[in-house]
């Protein structure tokens, strides 16, 4: 069985289908699951997301129904209040009416994940319940698996499609979520860009600064270069110079920076429409690998942009200054 697969932390039957849901003020188009609540805790945390009653469904003569949040304020419902569900799919007709079969639920809970793609677009009801809807008798649309390693797998589904029979395939959450991640990873790339743009034009802003300051003490350079100092001793105090101005402007900047994630992860002051990005809000979260990577190359950018400075100062020819001076 696919729990008994090396990484398989837990399984639980799902079925899924699509509907339409109306309230007295509006009718939207969602998907709705069908789920046991005690299985799909061992593979889901979507009780935890639970901001308004309670995540139950009730029993077979009272029915109810977990709604997103966004889905609630499209239909103006909250806790307590019943709506109507309609099965899509094209079977699924009553044979007296020829009208698609439909059931009034309760709204129990109310759920909020922050990704549009749920909050508005999926309920949940009780997995016999579903079973019902859609006229499925004791079959199953899917299995949800909670893996050991989540970055592993892909490797797990290989793993569960070796003992899978013929029509049935294992997905992981790359694969399923696909766009979302090519979406994030395009982002990623172009928020790196950008920052290496900032880092480069500080760069040049500390090769101008130390040119200037090389200008400013010719008369200086040439004095110490007379006494017997060396040219590697003056290429130092500038290479050191642009260190520090580099080290302070990092030390400054790396604590804005994570103050401003810390509040943003904690406020979620920057929002985004969550119907065109998927979630409502910018996410962040800070790395420790991120972090170094940062510290090094901008050290690096540093050094960098103090060589040439540091080799014009270093070169200049102290009999021509103290004359001209």
């Amino acid at each position: 069985t696919i729990s008994n697969v090396n990484g398989v932390i837990a399984a639980a039957p799902v079925v899924q289908g699509k509907i339409a849901v109306s309230s007295r003020f509006g009718t939207d188009g969602v998907v709705l699951r069908g789920i046991d609540p005690a299985q799909n805790a061992k593979v889901s945390d979507i009780q935890n997301n639970i901001v308004v009653g309670k995540f139950e469904f009730g029993d077979r003569l009272n029915p109810g129904i977990v709604i997103g949040t966004s889905l609630a304020e499209n239909l103006e419902v909250t806790i307590g209040e019943k709506i109507t569900v309609f099965s899509l799919n094209g079977a699924d007709f009553d044979p007296m009416t020829s009208r698609p079969i439909s059931s009034h639920y309760v709204v129990k809970g109310i759920f909020e994940t922050g990704m549009y793609e749920y909050d508005g677009s999926l309920v949940f009801v009780s997995l016999n319940e579903a079973q019902w809807l859609f006229g499925m008798g004791q079959y199953v649309s899917f299995v949800d698996v909670r893996t050991s390693d989540m970055f592993k797998a892909k490797v797990i589904a290989k793993d569960i499609d070796s003992i899978l029979g013929y029509r049935y395939f294992a997905s992981d959450w790359s694969t399923t979520h696909r766009n979302l991640f090519s979406w994030m990873t395009l982002e990623k790339w172009a928020m790196f860009t950008a920052l290496s743009l900032i880092v480069a034009v500080a760069g040049f802003n500390i090769i101008s600064n130390l040119i200037m300051i090389v200008l400013e003490k010719r008369k200086d350079i040439g004095v110490l270069k007379a006494l017997g100092a060396h040219r590697s001793s003056i290429r130092k105090i500038f290479i050191i110079k642009g260190m520090i101005v580099g080290g302070i402007g990092l030390i400054f900047g790396a604590i804005l920076g994570i103050v401003l994630c810390l509040i943003q992860d904690r406020y979620s002051i920057i929002s985004l429409p969550a119907d065109i990005y998927f979630i409502n809000k910018l996410p962040v979260k800070l790395e420790v690998v991120d972090l170094t990577g940062i510290f090094l190359i901008t050290l690096a950018v540093a050094y960098l942009a103090s060589l040439y400075p540091a080799n014009r100062a270093s070169a200049l020819v102290p009999a021509e200054i103290i004359r001209y001076e």
